[in-house]
């Protein structure tokens, strides 16, 4: 080992030791402290003796100036007044290759971090911990709240432990959303564990943004589309005169809602454009509407009932019609002729009965019972003198407006003495039928 020193009378201040490993180490200092290391494999070490890489330091480097090669690639500290990226004033740590020109900086300039790539700006930390991405994030975002812009218009903020914002041009100030631009402004909200969409009209920029909710999914997985949920899965809430709500398309065949719940419908538009109520439960058609109106299944509530053979009556009272050729919905019933209204509407019935005469005066009113009473609407055949055994026929139309499970009835109101209604071989009938 060989030893270089230099000292007072009293201590020594720097010392140069070498052995035969090839290690070079210098110190300095009254009780010498290893300062620099050479090792064998050339690696340096500033206040450590085993040296892990080409330049070891165990401390704080700090560089003033520019360190800068002019040719290959490597990295670079540089402090400067000058504005090569940003500001003056800064710190830079700068990965570059000479030969292609290729730079990438990371300057510093006082409580500021600022990225660039070629020359330009890319990135910008402020010192409110906020990031801007292509631009200098707002100056007025609420203290304590971060922040990550992106180009002039997309941000991403927080506020409380349950709250995450989207944004398009605007920023939160701590009081108001500001407008970053005069232009139009939306937002996307989480909160409280509620999803909330908000969109406001162009403004200008710096003024205090106006925003309206447009949808909402709360917590219970409960959505509203202009307005806030409240007991249902799904709530809409339309504005000014009556238009389409909800629109449905399908390019391909039909389009359709389903709802389930105890039993499971679909509301469907048929390739052949008719509107479909389908019971999916019992696999069966419940309405089928063409696209000129025209109801295919159920029919409109209708029917016309007889009774064949020839009976008659001399009785007031309800008379019943025990055949139908058409019961569209089966609402007529055969055994007490009561006509069982199925839906509330305007309803159309005719009753036509045959009167047979008594040679003298002949007189005979027919009528309807609803809900088991005179209606007071009649319809009356009268002749004096006529023959024996005569025959007048008399039918009565009559329009009335019944509720729903109303029933009705053909009825005869009065008849003469000696005179009697045939009602079989159609030579009566009852019929009816919804008009609206």
């Amino acid at each position: 080992m060989s030893t270089i020193s230099a000292s007072t009378t009293s201590t020594t201040a720097f010392k140069i030791t070498t052995d035969t490993t090839g290690t070079l180490v210098f110190q300095t200092g009254a009780s010498p402290t290893t300062a620099v290391t050479f090792d064998g494999s050339q690696n340096v070490g500033i206040g450590t003796s085993s040296p892990a890489c080409k330049i070891d330091a165990n401390g704080v480097i700090r560089a003033q100036g520019s360190t800068i090669s002019s040719s290959g690639e490597g990295l670079e500290l540089i402090y400067t007044s000058s504005t090569p990226w940003f500001v003056g004033n800064q710190g830079i740590v700068q990965a570059y290759n000479r030969g292609s020109s290729a730079y990438t900086p990371l300057s510093f300039s006082g409580s500021v971090l600022y990225l660039s790539t070629g020359g330009s700006g890319r990135a910008t930390l402020d010192a409110n911990g906020n990031l801007g991405l292509g631009v200098t994030p707002a100056s007025g975002w609420q203290s304590g709240r971060k922040a990550m812009q992106i180009g002039q218009a997309m941000a991403f903020d927080c506020g409380t432990t349950s709250q995450a914002v989207v944004r398009a041009n605007s920023y939160y100030n701590g009081t108001n959303d500001i407008y970053i631009n005069s232009a139009a402004s939306t937002a996307y909200e989480q909160t409280g564990g509620t999803h909330r969409w908000y969109a406001a009209g162009s403004g200008t920029a710096g003024n205090i943004i106006s925003y309206s909710q447009y949808m909402m999914l709360d917590a219970s997985g409960r959505l509203g589309i202009n307005t806030t949920p409240t007991n249902r899965p799904l709530e809409i809430a339309g504005a000014g005169t009556l238009g389409t709500q909800i629109k449905i398309t399908n390019s391909g065949s039909s389009a359709g809602v389903q709802m389930i719940g105890a039993r499971t419908y679909e509301i469907q538009s048929s390739v052949d454009s008719e509107f479909i109520v389908y019971d999916r439960t019992a696999e069966a058609y419940r309405m089928r509407i063409t696209n000129t109106g025209a109801p295919l299944f159920p029919n409109l509530p209708m029917f016309y009932a007889y009774t064949p053979g020839g009976p008659n009556t001399t009785s007031t009272g309800p008379v019943v019609f025990n055949t139908t050729r058409v019961n569209n919905g089966s609402y007529y019933n055969t055994s007490n002729g009561r006509f069982t209204v199925p839906v509330a509407g305007t309803y159309v019935f005719v009753v036509r009965l045959l009167l047979r005469t008594n040679g003298i005066n002949s007189s005979g009113e027919i009528t309807l019972y609803v809900n088991g009473g005179n209606v007071g609407a009649r319809g009356k055949s009268y002749g004096a003198a006529q023959i024996a055994n005569g025959h007048i026929p008399e039918e009565s139309t009559i329009i009335l407006t019944l509720a729903a499970g109303d029933y009705v009835q053909a009825a005869v109101y009065a008849i003469g003495s000696g005179m009697d209604f045939y009602y079989g071989d159609e030579l009566g009938a009852f019929c009816g039928y919804l008009l609206g």
